[in-house]
């Protein structure tokens, strides 16, 4: 499944532009694209949910998941640029402190995309309820949309018009908005060719659904926190290099970012694909288990043969008759199938 990597772009360009400015983006990223990458388990949990519904056929339920993670990263989402529109200034004076000349831009970078932050964490869910229904084809359109338009973006706003920093994070905030409005649209239509009513968000979620939902998602928070931890550990070590390591560490942080894209694409398919088959294995469990409780009366009357052949053959004393009987009840082999047997010596007693 695709997702978006707007790093790659803006890093072109801001090298284009300025080395200071380029440099900045490392602290300005940590506290936006990093901080939204913390609540990524919204993403994971949205596709399991999705999947698992749909593997059992209830739509109903697959669509109330998706309203439900929606309503978590909306209300993520507007914390998260409210926390960090008050403490992210301060935040990036501590960050920048061996780079002073980088605070200024990172700080105008940091105000401009608290703007759609809340949109990259809905467009994440909203990846991940097409990922759960086994559709790739549709976010990899709004995702390539989206990447064009912050390509062209960045080569008008900030190559042309010279705006620098400002111009790419305008750039990359016109991107995530119109790649929410796309996916969307694309989720929407999905919903209603399931001929389900109404709009994506429903009523909030349930604190029961909540407790589930969040309980579900907890181990995967902790795994993320950690990465994000040593991630940004990179990002402060390079700045007590300078500006000139900074922007060097963000360069290759984007190449590194970019390549990670290729394990998310086989985790994402594995999670979309495994509830079907967890599904279907179970059926087919129940299956056989039903098939073996039809034959009951078949297993009550080997029981008795079992019982019969076994007096039968301490009547007559034969010994292979008895080791064919013993090893009949070991293998679960009816008695009566041994008599019909053209075989002195069944296979089960070798």
């Amino acid at each position: 499944p695709p997702r978006s990597t707007l790093f790659p772009y803006t890093t072109l360009f801001r090298s284009a532009s300025s080395s200071k400015e380029l440099a900045a983006l490392g602290p300005a990223i940590m506290l936006t694209d990093s901080s939204a990458y913390l609540f990524f388990w919204l993403n994971v949990a949205c596709t399991n949910l999705v999947a698992s519904a749909l593997a059992k056929d209830d739509a109903e339920e697959a669509f109330t998941s998706v309203s439900d993670t929606l309503w978590c990263g909306a209300l993520i989402g507007v914390a998260m640029s409210a926390a960090l529109f008050v403490c992210g200034p301060s935040a990036l004076l501590a960050l920048t402190r061996k780079a002073p000349e980088t605070l200024a831009p990172a700080t105008t970078y940091l105000k401009l995309r608290l703007l759609t932050l809340p949109a990259l964490i809905l467009t994440m869910v909203l990846q991940a309820a097409c990922t759960g229904s086994k559709d790739a084809v549709a976010p990899l359109v709004a995702v390539v949309a989206g990447g064009l338009l912050n390509l062209v973006g960045d080569i008008a706003l900030v190559s042309k018009l010279h705006w620098g920093i400002a111009g790419a994070a305008i750039a990359t905030c016109l991107s995530q908005a119109v790649q929410l409005g796309l996916l969307w649209r694309i989720v929407w239509r999905k919903r209603a060719a399931f001929g389900l009513d109404g709009g994506l968000l429903q009523r909030p979620p349930r604190p029961q659904r909540l407790v589930e939902f969040l309980a579900f998602a907890g181990p995967i928070f902790l795994v993320l926190l950690g990465k994000i931890l040593c991630y940004n550990s990179m990002t402060i070590a390079a700045t007590a290099g300078g500006f000139v390591a900074l922007a060097g560490h963000q360069v290759i942080n984007s190449v590194f970012f970019l390549g990670c894209k290729f394990g998310d694409a086989i985790s994402q398919t594995a999670q979309a694909y495994l509830p079907s088959c967890l599904v279907r294995g179970g059926t087919q469990r129940e299956s056989d288990a039903a098939a073996d409780g039809g034959d009951g009366g078949d297993g009550a009357d080997c029981a008795g043969e079992h019982e019969d052949g076994g007096e039968d053959g301490d009547a007559d004393g034969g010994d292979d008759h008895r080791r064919h009987l013993r090893g009949a009840r070991a293998a679960g082999v009816c008695p009566r199938a041994l008599r019909r047997s053209p075989d002195p010596l069944p296979s089960w007693t070798a």
